[in-house]
Parts: structure tokens; sequence; C-alpha cells
């Protein structure tokens, strides 16, 4: 059962302009953004060729890193599609009459929205290989980055599709899952306060903090250890919050 709904919500992303229209727009604005840091890099190599680490770091990992900006905008909407708008019409009412846990259906919901991103990143992948004949690239560390970019999607729409489950209001559930994954992917900037015991605290909550040694080409046990944790538990959270939602319906509707 949760194999159907991860389909339907897969197939259902690609029979609205919604999903046509991020692909569309996200390959373009990447596809802008990888113009603008080969120019970049070759302007380093023109004035400061001894400054520039390669392609490998100057391009491809730049590149990723843009792509998790983008993406950051998307997954938001994504979710409140996905949860918010169907359950104010209706429709997510109609998959509760179904033989289904809500594990069952949120990790469904979960996996038709990672498939779709997954595609969208891997035209990124795609479009970044374009590079790689102009320069020796490192592909371990272009695997690891991107593996790592994988990652911090899982924890984006966990974390999105906890919070479109709060409200049937489409803009808050849009702002407010904006809002936390920014504080999530930012919360180092509050790391200049310089208190140690805060400063520990934001180096592990901090989304980008776990992807320092990924866009290197490392991984650490502690790093994958975070993107597990709170991918499973914002998503134990949507299952709790689907949970409740089932309860009231079954309540409103005895009524």
């Amino acid at each position: 059962m949760t194999l159907w709904i991860a389909r339907h919500e897969f197939s259902a992303l690609f029979k609205t302009r919604l999903g046509w229209f991020m692909l569309a727009a996200v390959q373009l604005a990447m596809g802008i953004g990888l113009f603008f840091l080969m120019r970049v890099y070759k302007i380093k190599l023109h004035y400061a060729a001894t400054l520039a680490k390669g392609p490998t770091y100057e391009i491809i990992v730049l590149f990723f890193a843009l792509t998790l900006y983008f993406v950051l905008l998307l997954v938001p909407a994504l979710t409140t599609w996905s949860v918010t708008l169907q359950r104010r019409n209706g429709s997510l009412l109609f998959l509760l009459t179904k033989p289904v846990s809500m594990t069952q259906l949120v990790l469904g919901k979960f996996l038709g929205l990672l498939m779709f991103l997954l595609c969208m990143l891997a035209l990124m992948l795609l479009t970044a290989a374009g590079v790689m004949p102009g320069g020796n690239i490192d592909l371990g560390t272009v695997f690891s980055a991107w593996s790592g970019t994988v990652l911090a999607v899982l924890a984006y729409c966990a974390i999105a599709l906890f919070l479109s489950s709060l409200t049937t209001q489409p803009v808050i559930a849009l702002l407010s899952a904006t809002f936390v994954l920014l504080f999530f992917v930012f919360i180092e900037i509050f790391a200049s306060l310089k208190v140690g015991w805060i400063e520990q605290l934001i180096q592990f909550v901090s989304l980008l903090g776990h992807l320092d040694l990924p866009t290197a080409g490392l991984w650490s046990s502690v790093d994958l250890l975070y993107f597990v944790l709170v991918t499973v538990f914002f998503l134990y959270l949507t299952v709790l919050r689907f949970q409740r939602f089932s309860r009231s319906s079954v309540v409103s509707n005895a009524g």
C-alpha cells in the first residue's frame, strides 16, 4: 500500500502544472548558476590561478550547494500541495477510508515526493556532468557531495511534511515550512555568540554544518546519523499528527 501511495503521489505531480513548472524552473535556474560558476572559475584562473582549487570544488561542489537553496524553496510548496491542500479539499479523507495505516500513508507521501525530487537531482547531476570533460574532476568528491545533497533533501522533506500537516491553510503551511528549513540551514549565524554550549548545540543542529565533510569528499558516522535521526523524527511526528487527524475525522463523521 505504501508503494501504491508513493506511485500515486509521484504520477500526480506530472499530471499537474506544478510538477512540470518546478522541473523547468529549477533546470533553468541551475543552468544559469552553472554558467555563472564556470565564468567565475575562468576569471579566477586568469587572474589568480594559484588560488583556484580546481573545477571539482570551484564549480561542481558549489553547484550542489546552490542546489540545496533552490530545493529548499521548492520542498515547502510540494508538501503543502501533498498534505495541506489535499486535507483542505477532502481528498486526504478518501485515503483514510482505505485499508492503510497512518505510517503507510505518511511513508507513501514521503517516498512519492522524494522520487520526484530525486528526478530533479538526477537532472542536476547530468547538468554538472557537462563540466567533467573540461578538467580533472575528482569523481569521489562529486559523488560524496551529491550524496550529501540527497540526504539533506530527505531531511527537508520530512521537516516540511510535518509542518504542512499542522494546518489547513496553504499560506501558513508554506511560510512555516520555509522559515523552519531556513532556520536549520542558517542557524550557524548564531555561532558568533561564542558561548560554549550554545556553539556546540548549533554545530549539532545546523544542517549545513553536517555537509562540510561530504563536500570535501569525506563522510563521518555522526553526519550520517544526524540526517537519519532528523528524517525519522519528523516522519514520526507526522504519523502522530495524521493519527490525530484521522481520529478527529472519525468523530466528526460519527457526529
